[in-house]
């Protein structure tokens, strides 16, 4: 894959992507999406984010990981897609997909790249706040969407 694959300025087109991954008969898939959170603890509300990507280290580390999916889970694939740029708090600032023989499979492989993604090379995200002031953030907590469920992970 190349840059266009993984990274995009404009909005993630979550549907078509799911019904990309859905092709082949008698695999599970996963989906996840990584939703900007408005809240921070401690700070002004968030406004919004905005990720900044040096592709070359970013799209390694990527495809490295997809080759690492592949390895670890026999037969698994992996779809990815990260925005870069402004991404305002409730839009979808990642997506994963997983399509694997199993759904044991499939849910493994998901969470693994999403623990991942938290220390890809190359990713910086700076949350800009309501009030104007603006940080570099390691806190990476947002609201992810399992297929149709929710869930928050928390700070790590």
């Amino acid at each position: 894959m190349n840059r266009d694959e993984y990274f995009t300025e404009s909005p993630i087109p979550v549907e078509p992507l799911e019904e990309g991954v859905r092709g082949e008969e008698g695999k599970s898939v996963v989906t996840l999406q990584g939703v900007v959170r408005r809240d921070r603890e401690g700070v002004d509300e968030l406004d919004h984010v905005v990720f900044e990507a040096e592709l070359a280290r970013a799209v390694e580390g990527i495809s490295a990981l997809c080759r690492e999916v592949e390895d670890r889970w026999d037969g698994a694939v992996l779809l990815f897609r990260h925005r870069v740029g402004r991404v305002g708090a409730g839009e979808t600032s990642v997506f994963i997909a997983v399509t694997a023989a199993c759904r044991e499979d499939a849910l493994a492989a998901c969470r693994f790249v999403m623990e991942r993604v938290r220390a890809l090379p190359g990713l910086l995200r700076r949350d800009v706040f309501r009030g104007g002031s603006s940080r570099l953030s390691h806190d990476t907590r947002e609201t992810f969407l399992l297929s149709d469920d929710a869930f928050s992970l928390p700070q790590s």
